[in-house]
């Protein structure tokens, strides 16, 4: 990705090039001289002590070529200016600036204003009140055009501030939308952060199996990014929100054919899983001064454990829903008189935990049960 990246950050960045000379000069420069008239200057960084100018959008930028040439960025070799006088100089003037291609003109404000920025004025990223939409910006621009220095210092600022660091910031991930951690996740892809990333999947994960936020977001990213732990609960997920319901799936304009196929395979995959699982309790070993094991607390564990799978309370979770269905079976048989009873508390305390590994297996699983079923395997 990152070799991707930087592929279109050169192919984006208006290459300090010479113009033709002669008789298609003079077209050249009545072709600028009319656009200029729907130029305008930015108001801020059109520094009258600048050496450079960019065009971005329709705003025209004069700022100090040594700042972008810096930290062996995509500008450094762009500016040598040619001997000749017959040629034209990229840069040198508003008639012919330096044209910078698929960013917008307040992304590039945003960059600058980190370059000239004071002390102080970088100390306000690293603290609660941090803006978290312009960190988003800095590290995306400064990964584009290779500012490796202050690429690092953002996203290295955003992981401090969403971790919590500095105090709770004013940009929560436990309260965001789905659209601010999408982009959250893919800056932190983008820049190769992996603190970020895990922050970023673990929260959104949470929010999904807590039906805080939607999933649909995440599925979208995370088959993108083939994020395997954010696929299979956002995809779980989805599954239990569109229920035995087809018309939710046929609504949901969100996903795709391919993860409409998905969703349906799971089904079909969670079904089978749960049918294996309800009739073969976990097992557990033998405690120590556990005398009649086999015939004892084994038996009365494999016993209980077929009868809370048969629950009324058990059986009103979705078939499909493996987690449910487990988790209320955990708190049957936590209140389970015959367990209580019956058990040695080593063996008792040995049984909940085999469970609980049953739940966590399930769950760090779940993404291996999405592959979709009606395509052949190469």
């Amino acid at each position: 990705m990152d070799a991707q990246t930087a592929e279109d950050g050169w192919d984006n960045l208006g290459p300090a090039r010479k113009r033709q000379r002669t008789d298609h000069l003079e077209d050249t420069k009545e072709l600028v001289i009319t656009d200029r008239e729907t130029l305008v200057r930015d108001d801020k960084y059109y520094r009258a002590d600048g050496d450079c100018i960019i065009k971005v959008e329709n705003t025209l930028f004069k700022i100090h070529r040594f700042l972008l040439a810096r930290d062996s960025s995509a500008f450094q070799n762009m500016f040598s200016f040619p001997t000749n006088d017959k040629e034209v100089v990229e840069g040198s003037s508003d008639e012919y600036p330096v044209p910078l291609i698929g960013d917008t003109a307040e992304k590039f404000r945003v960059l600058l204003s980190v370059m000239y920025a004071l002390p102080l004025e970088l100390q306000a990223y690293n603290s609660t009140t941090a803006a978290i939409d312009s960190l988003m910006t800095i590290a995306e621009m400064t990964n584009k055009y290779h500012f490796t220095t202050m690429e690092t210092w953002a996203v290295d600022a955003l992981h401090n501030v969403l971790s919590g660091a500095y105090g709770k910031p004013q940009t929560d991930l436990a309260t965001c939308n789905s659209t601010t951690l999408a982009r959250l996740l893919e800056t932190a892809i983008l820049c190769n952060h992996t603190g970020l990333r895990s922050l970023i999947v673990s929260k959104w994960a949470n929010r999904i199996l807590l039906r805080d936020i939607g999933p649909a977001l995440a599925i979208v990213v995370a088959d993108r990014h083939a994020l395997r732990s954010l696929q299979g609960i956002a995809y779980y997920v989805q599954l239990m929100e569109v229920g035995s319901d087809p018309q939710k799936l046929r609504a949901d304009t969100t996903l795709n054919r391919d993860q409409r196929a998905r969703l349906l395979s799971g089904h079909w995959s969670l079904v089978k899983l749960w049918d294996r699982l309800r009739i073969s309790a976990p097992a557990f070993q033998r405690s120590d001064g556990c005398t009649f094991h086999s015939h004892g607390c084994s038996k009365v564990w494999e016993d209980q454990w077929l009868e809370a799978g048969k629950n009324e309370k058990t059986l009103a979770y979705s078939s499909a829903d493996v987690l449910g269905r487990l988790r209320c079976m955990k708190e049957n048989l936590m209140m389970n008189g015959e367990i209580v009873l019956r058990l040695t508390p080593q063996c008792r305390k040995a049984a909940v935990e085999s469970l609980w590994r049953t739940i966590k297996e399930v769950e760090d699983g779940l993404a291996d049960h999405f592959s979709d079923l009606t395509q052949c395997p190469e």
